[in-house]
């Protein structure tokens, strides 16, 4: 069994299908409502207090986020190893 189908498997083992999920939502989100539908049971459910649905693109927890999701990939060999790029400044 490749090694992400591995880990996908053991992680709904452990916490249901959606385990392996991380949902980001934010609470003043103005485009789902309500804001719980943009979790999942069983997810990594991240609340990120004080944000937009617009906003959530440059806070530092969407990043970091992204970032574990790049470096899970990358051990897994499914990516080209390299830095994501932040959010365009103006």
């Amino acid at each position: 069994m490749h090694q992400p189908a591995r880990e996908a498997a053991a992680a709904a083992a452990r916490g249901g299908a959606y385990a392996g999920f991380t949902c980001l939502h934010g609470s003043c989100d103005n485009v789902v409502f309500p804001t719980s539908t943009a979790t999942l049971p069983g997810a990594d459910n991240r609340l990120l207090r004080g944000t937009a649905h617009v906003h959530m693109v440059e806070w530092p927890e969407s990043w970091a986020a992204l970032q574990e999701l790049q470096e899970l990939l990358e051990r897994a060999d499914a990516l080209p190893a390299g830095p994501l790029p932040g959010p365009a400044r103006g």
